[in-house]
């Protein structure tokens, strides 16, 4: 006589996951006892069995057809209640075999094989599997369902952080304090490479003087570059030790006016501050593509110049000014 029965075993040991928030959910298995519900073509239709489900998290359970025979029709119903068993309504449980969902399970032609079936039952108080059709069949065929019931105790998990340093070369260039021009146009400039994409993201300037006062500062991209004037290179190491190549973009510190290159659109316009010298004075930071899909300063080849201007304004008594450059080459 085909028949069904239904053990859910609420003892072994639960599996580790992860959850949506990356925090190791330790699940923990009730100590129950087990569940045992059992049908056969004599069953009557609605008969079913249940469980309290309060505290838990999830069921997982498989369907074994065996016994040498076939159903030939029959179908089961899941649901679940809120109200301790006083209303049941149809939830549906994910078919692991065939990553389908439904509330119903149909018994027609089971005769062997697992079926692995997983339902969420958290949040409810009961869940329970129903005869919503009755069995039929031939031969002597059986079904067996064993499932588990999991709770999850949610426990904080170590985060392992590290930070993850650009592929990029990237270099700096650093202008100690020093007393510009009398009314200095262009101080400092970053010229272009002709085998490499030169990227600024960061142009930091600082003064300080013996009376305070403040400059007007422009930051200026030139299509030609300047010319004569009094200046030096600036040595432009690179971030990483390993990186082992030499910039290829050069910067130059001006003392004495250089004749300017054409161009001259400003990229930044601020005021600078001279603060008398001894003070807490911050740099001024220029950042350039910190944004979201913003682009850094791009200077392409050797005829773009990005320059630090301060318009030929008065140097307050005593100024000096300091500047770095920073950025990448690729």
């Amino acid at each position: 006589m085909p028949g069904l029965n239904v053990r859910l075993d609420t003892t072994g040991n639960g599996p580790i996951v992860v959850d949506a928030s990356n925090r190791l959910a330790a699940s923990t298995i009730s100590a129950g006892g087990n569940a045992v519900g059992s049908w056969d073509v004599n069953s009557t239709i609605n008969t079913s069995f249940g469980l309290n489900t309060q505290g838990f998290g999830s069921l997982e359970f498989s369907l074994r057809g065996g016994g040498g025979g076939t159903f030939t029709s029959g179908q089961l119903i899941f649901e679940v209640s809120d109200d301790l068993g006083v209303t049941f309504f149809p939830i549906p449980v994910l078919n692991l075999n065939t990553f389908a969902r439904s509330s119903v399970f149909v018994a027609s032609g089971v005769n062997s094989g697992n079926v692995i079936f997983v339902v969420s039952v958290g949040g409810f108080t009961n869940f329970r599997v129903r005869l919503q059709n009755p069995l039929a069949g031939t031969g002597t065929p059986s079904m067996f369902w064993v499932g588990q019931l999991f709770s999850f105790t949610i426990q904080p998990a170590a985060i392992l952080s590290s930070r993850i340093d650009g592929a990029k070369l990237t270099y700096r260039a650093s202008v100690a304090h020093y007393v510009p021009a009398a009314t200095p146009t262009d101080v400092g400039v970053l010229t272009g490479s002709s085998t490499t994409i030169v990227r600024i993201n960061k142009i930091m300037v600082q003064g300080f003087a013996t009376t305070a006062g403040t400059m007007e500062l422009s930051i200026l991209r030139r299509t030609t570059v300047d010319t004569a004037g009094t200046s030096t290179t600036v040595v432009a190491p690179a971030l990483d030790s390993n990186d082992l190549l030499t910039a290829t973009a050069t910067v130059r510190k001006y003392t004495a006016n250089p004749t300017l290159g054409t161009g001259g659109n400003p990229l930044d316009d601020t005021k600078l501050a001279f603060p008398i010298a001894g003070s807490v004075n911050p740099p001024l930071v220029l950042t350039y593509g910190d944004g979201a899909g913003a682009k850094a300063l791009i200077v392409r080849g050797t005829t773009e110049q990005i320059a630090i201007n301060l318009n030929a304004g008065a140097v307050p008594t005593g100024g000096t000014i300091s500047y770095t450059f920073e950025w990448t080459e690729e």
